[in-house]
């Protein structure tokens, strides 16, 4: 679950320095610079608008030891994918059905009371495609 540094911007190429701030795709693998990540496309809708889909994390960190801290608190110790989202019991806090198919999880959401305080907050597809291209 260790988030790792980024030494290239998947976008532009440039050479991203140790401990310089930075976003990273956890499912990707992925890494990108702040001004490339920054950047939204005004005429584009939803997560096209943006240079990658996916949440990105932003690393800003000093040392090594940070960047575990991040992977607990971002990602959590139970990450489930499309292959075991059955086995999870994960059901969507949007739309409350069980999850099949896609799970997505909401790395920059906060659970709450409804939702237990270390738990995830999952959307289904379906929840997360009205969210994506609502207007």
């Amino acid at each position: 679950m260790a988030i790792k540094l980024g030494s290239e911007c998947h976008a532009c190429k440039k050479e991203i320095n140790p401990f310089e701030i930075q976003y990273n795709c956890y499912f990707c693998k992925i890494w990108f610079c702040v001004e490339c990540a920054d950047k939204i496309d005004e005429t584009k809708l939803g997560t096209q608008s943006f240079i990658h889909p996916h949440n990105l994390i932003l690393i800003n960190v000093s040392n090594d030891e940070c960047l575990n801290e991040i992977g607990v608190l971002r990602l959590g110790e139970n990450v489930a994918f499309e292959s075991n989202v059955q086995d999870s019991g994960s059901s969507c806090n949007a739309c409350g059905s069980l999850i099949e198919g896609y799970r997505f999880i909401c790395l920059n959401c906060k659970p709450g009371p409804r939702i237990g305080y270390s738990g995830m907050v999952d959307l289904c597809q379906k929840c997360m495609m009205a969210i994506l291209h609502r207007t």
